[in-house]
C-alpha cells in the first residue's frame, strides 16, 4: 500500500511539471527578438545582449539581468512576471525598450537605462498593470498605455527621470481618447521634461506630492475642471489656469496637508513659497502657513486665481485660523468662490487697523462654510458675494461673529448659513431695524441683502452676571435676566452713560449666576421708583468698584443671605443717597459696606447682618450725615470703621441700624427763625425724607413738623400752615 501511495504521488507529480511546462510555453518571453528557451535557465550573448548575462525561472516566473547591454527590446507576456535589474543595465532599441503585455513586476537593485532612437516610439509600454520599485531609472522616449484598465506604479522609492525623444510632445500618454489609464507615484520620484504634456493619464499620488512647477493642480478626473480635494482619487495634472501642464515636472516623497492656495495643495515642498500661488503672485511672507499652529498668515496679502473654479483659499483643516494684518484681498474678477472650508476654522482680525475684502463671483459665494463653524474675531471683514450671498453655508453651517466690522452683500440675501451668531458683541448696524433669524439677517419679514455689523457698545456694568451693552440695555428684563413674560410688573432699563433706571423690579430667587448688579462704571446712578428688592440665597445682590449715587422717589432693598459672598451690598468707594431715596442692605456678615456714607436731608438707610459675627454697617471712612442722623442708641466708631452701640461700643450685629430723619431729636422752632430771603434756596422734606416742597422764600405747606434745608444746613422745624 506505501509503495502504491508512493508511485501515485510520483504520477501526480509529474502531471503537475507537464501543466507548468505547457502554461509556461503558452507565454511569451522574448529579448531582443530572441524568445528565451524555457528548459534553459541561462543564456549568454543571443537576443541582442552584448554585454551581462541573465537567468530566467519560469517556475517562479522570475528574470534577473546582471548588468546588461541590451540592443533590442524586451516583450513580456507572461503574467506576473519579476524581472529584477542588478548592477547597470542598458536597453536600447528604435522601437519600444519594454514592451509588457500583462502584468509585470520591475524591480531595480541598481541602475536602470531605456533609451529609443525613434520620436515616434515608447521606452515602455503598459497593457495592464506594471508596477517599478527602487533604484534608478533614466528614460529617454515616452511611457504609453493600451487599454482603459492599464496602470503604471512607481514605488519603493524609486528615481524616475523621463525625457521624450525629440519630436514626441507627451511624457506619459494614454491609449487614444480614454481617460482610464493611471500613474500611481507612491514614495518616489518622477522628473518628467517634456516640450508638450507631461502627463496624460490620470494620476494617484501616495505619500508624495508635486515639487515643481509651484503652480501645479489636480483636478476632477471627470474632466469638469473642478478642484479635487480627495488624495484617493484620480485626478488629471494641470497648470492653475486649467490647463494641461507643459515642461518640467517634479513628483517627490513627501507629505500633503488639507490647504490649497488658488487649486495649489500646499505640500511639504511648497509650503515655503505658497505666496507665489495667486494669480499675480504676492510679496514674500506676505502669505505664510504655520503648520504646527494651523495659522495661514495674510499680511497686506492679494490672493487671486486664474482658473474661475478654483478658490483663492480651500481648506480642510480643522481649526485653522486664518490671521489677517493690514488690507488684504481675496478674490478677483474671474473668481469663484473666496474662501471655503468644510473644517471649523477662523478669520482674526487686528482690530480696526487693517481690512480683509473677499469677493465671489457668478453663482458663488464671498465665502462658504460647509458643515462646520466659522469665528469672525476682532476683524474688519468685506464678503461681497455678486449674484449669490456674501456668507454661505449648508444647514450644519454656523457663523460666530465677535468684535468685528462686517459688511455683507448678495443679490439673492447677504447671509444665508445654517447659524448666524452675532453673539452679544457686534451690532447690526444695516438694515435699520434689522433682526437675526436662523441662519440670516431679517427686515420686515424679508432676508436681507446687505448687512453691516460694528463692535458693540459695552458698558462696565453685568446684571445677572451678564453684560449690559447697547443691544440689550433697554430689553434687560427678557435679556438679562429671563423674564419673558411681558407682564411680569416693573421695569428696568439703563441710560448711558451711567444710569440704571429701575421701577417696582421685585426679584427673589434661590441664585444668580454671579451677582445682580456688578458695577464698574466710574460711578453707578441708581434711579429707583416704586419699590424694587433683590433677594438671594447664593451670590450677591450689588457689587461695585467706584461710587454709587441712589435718587428718586423709590426705595430699594437688597438681601443675600450666601456664606461664601456675606455682604448684602459692597462698593468700594462713597455711597450717596439724595432726594427721597430709600435704601436697605442686608447680608450675612455685613448688611451694607462701603468706603463712605454719604446722606442728603429726606434719605433712608438701614443696614441688618444676620451673623453675631459680623457688621450691621460697616464704613472705612467717617459719614456725611446732612439732615439726618443715627438712632440715639448707635454711633459711627472710627477705630472699628462701623457702627456701634453708645452703651457698650461694640459693633451692631443681627439688628437693623436705621439712619434718617426721624432719628433727630432737636428741639422743634418756628419756620419764621429760618431765613426767607427771597434768593435763599429751600428745600423741605417730610420726616420720612419726602421731597415735598423746593424754591425760594415761605414754604407754602400744610401745618406740621418737617424737615428743612436751607444755605447747606438742615433742621427740624415747625411750619405754621398756609
Amino acid at each position: 500500500m506505501l509503495r502504491n501511495n508512493m508511485t501515485m504521488k510520483k504520477y501526480l507529480s509529474i502531471l503537475m511539471l507537464m501543466a507548468i511546462c505547457l502554461s509556461a510555453q503558452a507565454e511569451e518571453l522574448k529579448i531582443g527578438g530572441v524568445s528565451v528557451n524555457l528548459t534553459q535557465n541561462t543564456s549568454y550573448g543571443q537576443g541582442g545582449l552584448v554585454s551581462g548575462f541573465y537567468t530566467y525561472n519560469y517556475v517562479e516566473k522570475k528574470l534577473d539581468l546582471y548588468s546588461a547591454i541590451i540592443y533590442g527590446q524586451i516583450v513580456c507576456d507572461v503574467k506576473d512576471l519579476n524581472i529584477i535589474f542588478h548592477g547597470t543595465t542598458y536597453i536600447m532599441t528604435k522601437a519600444t525598450t519594454l514592451w509588457l503585455a500583462s502584468d509585470t513586476h520591475l524591480t531595480n537593485e541598481g541602475t536602470v537605462n531605456l533609451t529609443v532612437d525613434e520620436a515616434s516610439s515608447l521606452s515602455l509600454y503598459v497593457f495592464s498593470s506594471v508596477d517599478i520599485s527602487g533604484g534608478i531609472w533614466s528614460i529617454t522616449g515616452s511611457i504609453g498605455f493600451y487599454g482603459e484598465d492599464s496602470k503604471l506604479t512607481i514605488k519603493g522609492g524609486a528615481e524616475v527621470s523621463l525625457t521624450p525623444t525629440p519630436g514626441k510632445e507627451v511624457g506619459i500618454e494614454r491609449d487614444g481618447g480614454l481617460d482610464h489609464n493611471i500613474v500611481e507615484v507612491d514614495n518616489s520620484t518622477l522628473k518628467v521634461e517634456s516640450t508638450g504634456e507631461c502627463i496624460e493619464t490620470l494620476v494617484v499620488l501616495k505619500n508624495s506630492v508635486i515639487a515643481s512647477p509651484l503652480k501645479a493642480v489636480l483636478i476632477d478626473r471627470l474632466g469638469q475642471g473642478l478642484p479635487s480635494y480627495s488624495s484617493s482619487e484620480w485626478r488629471l495634472l494641470r497648470n492653475t489656469k486649467g490647463e494641461p501642464l507643459t515642461g518640467s515636472l517634479t513628483i517627490k516623497p513627501g507629505t500633503a496637508y488639507d490647504l490649497w492656495i488658488s487649486g495649489v495643495q500646499v505640500n511639504s515642498e511648497n509650503i515655503n513659497n505658497i505666496w507665489q500661488l495667486g494669480k499675480s503672485g504676492s510679496n514674500t511672507n506676505s502669505i505664510t502657513y504655520n503648520l504646527s499652529t494651523k495659522t495661514l498668515s495674510l499680511n497686506n496679502a492679494q490672493l487671486d486665481t486664474e482658473y474661475t473654479r478654483f478658490p483663492p483659499i480651500h481648506s480642510e483643516v480643522n481649526g485653522l485660523k486664518i490671521n489677517t494684518v493690514g488690507n488684504c484681498y481675496i478674490g478677483g474678477d474671474n473668481n469663484g468662490v473666496g474662501i471655503e472650508s468644510t473644517a471649523d476654522f477662523s478669520i482674526n482680525g487686528d482690530g480696526s487697523n487693517g481690512s480683509l475684502q473677499v469677493f465671489g463671483n457668478g453663482n458663488n459665494s464671498a465665502i462658504s462654510v460647509g458643515n462646520s463653524t466659522l469665528t469672525i474675531n476682532d476683524a474688519t471683514l468685506k464678503a461681497i458675494g455678486d449674484r449669490f450671498s456674501g456668507l454661505s453655508g449648508d444647514d450644519g453651517s454656523t457663523i460666530h461673529v465677535n468684535n468685528s466690522y462686517l459688511t455683507v452683500s448678495g443679490s439673492w440675501r447677504a447671509i444665508d448659513v445654517g447659524s448666524f451668531d452675532p453673539d452679544d458683541n457686534c451690532f447690526i448696524m444695516s438694515p435699520t431695524g434689522g433682526y437675526k433669524a436662523a441662519g440670516t439677517v431679517m427686515q420686515s419679514g424679508t432676508p436681507a441683502t446687505y448687512v453691516q455689523t460694528r463692535p458693540m457698545v459695552k458698558y462696565a456694568l453685568l446684571i445677572n452676571g451678564k453684560q449690559v451693552n447697547e443691544d440689550n440695555c433697554n430689553n434687560i428684563k427678557r435679556r438679562l435676566l429671563g423674564m419673558y413674560d411681558e407682564s411680569t410688573p416693573g421695569s428696568i432699563s439703563f441710560c448711558p452713560p451711567n444710569e440704571l433706571r429701575m421701577e417696582n423690579i421685585q426679584i427673589s430667587v434661590s441664585n444668580y449666576e454671579n451677582y445682580f448688579i456688578g458695577s464698574e462704571l466710574d460711578e453707578l446712578i441708581l434711579n429707583l421708583t416704586g419699590t424694587n428688592y433683590l433677594r438671594t440665597q447664593t451670590g450677591k445682590t450689588l457689587v461695585s468698584t467706584h461710587s454709587v449715587t441712589m435718587k428718586g422717589t423709590g426705595s430699594l432693598e437688597v438681601e443675600s443671605n450666601d456664606p461664601e459672598n456675606p455682604v448684602g451690598a459692597y462698593i468700594n468707594d462713597n455711597l450717596k443717597l439724595t432726594e427721597s431715596v430709600q435704601f436697605r442692605g442686608t447680608g450675612n456678615l455685613t448688611g451694607i459696606a462701603c468706603s463712605k456714607l454719604i446722606m442728603e436731608p429726606g434719605t433712608t438707610l438701614a443696614a441688618k447682618a444676620y451673623s453675631e459675627e459680623g457688621r450691621s454697617l460697616w464704613m472705612s471712612s467717617a459719614p456725611e450725615l446732612d439732615g439726618v442722623a443715627w438712632p440715639s442708641s448707635m454711633y459711627y466708631d472710627t477705630s472699628k470703621y462701623c457702627v456701634c452701640y453708645r452703651s457698650t461700643g461694640q459693633p451692631v450685629t443681627q439688628e437693623i441700624v436705621p439712619i434718617n430723619a426721624a432719628n433727630a431729636a432737636g428741639q422743634v422752632t418756628s419756620i419764621d427763625e429760618i431765613p426767607t430771603e427771597e434768593t435763599a434756596e429751600t428745600t423741605v422734606y417730610t420726616t420720612s425724607g419726602q421731597l415735598v416742597w423746593q424754591g425760594k422764600g415761605s414754604p407754602q405747606l400744610p401745618r406740621g413738623i418737617y424737615v428743612v434745608k436751607q444755605g447747606g444746613k438742615a433742621r427740624k422745624a415747625l411750619i405754621t400752615g398756609k
